[in-house]
């Protein structure tokens, strides 16, 4: 099944994008909304993948998971390397 790539359906995706990684970093910085919130991560991916099909909903978890990943990624490049110079 192909996808329609157009404004609406991109807006679409963006926003569930956008959504789950809002859960995703509130689950992670915010430790009493964590508890909860972990429940209703997948939940924008579910909505999004029942009203714009399988493509769309895959495209909002890949999105998702590489942007919520983005964060840590650089951040612990930074502290490699400060620890390698042996300056803490």
């Amino acid at each position: 099944m192909s996808l329609p790539m157009d404004g609406d359906v991109l807006k679409k995706i963006a926003a569930g994008a956008a959504f789950t990684c809002l859960i995703f970093a509130a689950t992670l910085y915010i430790p009493i909304i964590g508890f909860i919130s972990v429940v209703v991560i997948p939940l924008p991916v579910s909505y999004y993948r029942y009203k714009l099909g399988r493509a769309a909903g895959g495209l909002i978890m890949a999105a998702s998971g590489i942007v919520s990943g983005l964060p840590r990624t650089t951040r612990s490049r930074h502290q490699r390397g400060k620890s390698s110079v042996g300056i803490c």
